[in-house]
C-alpha cells in the first residue's frame, strides 16, 4: 500500500531477512525465566524494491531486554526494548 501510494512499480518479490540472538545468561520475562541458549531476540526485515533498489522497507525487532544477548543487540540509551520501524525511501 505504501509503495503504491507512492507510485511505485515494484519488482514481484520481496526480500526478507529473519535473524536471531540468544540468551548468555538467564532473562526475566513475564512469562518466566529465558534460559541461555534459547531465542531471546529476533529481528524481521522485508523490502520492497525496484530494478533490485530497496524503496519500501517494514523492520520488526523484539527484543526481551538489551542485556546478555549473543550477538549483543541494543536500540541505545533509554530505548524501549520492542518496537516497530518502517521507512519509505525515494526511488533515485
Amino acid at each position: 500500500m505504501v509503495a503504491d501510494e507512492l507510485g511505485f512499480d515494484l519488482d514481484d518479490q520481496l526480500s526478507t531477512t529473519h535473524e536471531m540472538a540468544v540468551a548468555t545468561a538467564p532473562i526475566d520475562s513475564p512469562i518466566g525465566p529465558i534460559q541461555p541458549g534459547t531465542v531471546a531476540a529476533q529481528r524481521f526485515r522485508w523490502e520492497a524494491t525496484v530494478d533490485g533498489t530497496p524503496v519500501v522497507t517494514a523492520a520488526v525487532n523484539w527484543l526481551m531486554g538489551q542485556e546478555h544477548l549473543d550477538p549483543p543487540w541494543a536500540f541505545g540509551p533509554g530505548a524501549n526494548a520492542s518496537r516497530w520501524r518502517s521507512r519509505a525511501i525515494p526511488a533515485a
